[in-house]
């Protein structure tokens, strides 16, 4: 059993409405969020003053990001000051 084989057979079986399943180690899910704000190792926080902009800026980033093959997962998430995305590699 790989790292990889085991992160793929508990993405297939863990799959829950609204939410996105990100594997880091406890401490270090703590220490990201901590120092972040965002509970991923890779975040992106997209800023502006035109929220319908900013979502669909958010949409591109999301599929850009998505067909790359190192990244495992992609989401956004609207926030109240724009919208958010979490990726992890």
């Amino acid at each position: 059993m790989t790292y990889e084989k085991l992160i793929h057979e508990m993405d297939d079986k863990l799959q829950f409405p609204g939410l996105t399943n990100t594997w880091t180690m406890p401490v270090q899910n703590r220490l990201d969020m901590a120092l972040t704000g965002i509970k991923t190792p890779v975040g992106m926080k997209i800023q502006g003053t035109n929220l319908e902009q900013i979502q669909q800026l958010g949409a591109q980033v999301q599929q850009v990001l998505s067909d790359l093959p190192q990244v495992r997962s992609v989401f956004g998430r609207a926030s109240f000051a724009g919208f958010l995305h979490q990726c992890g590699c």
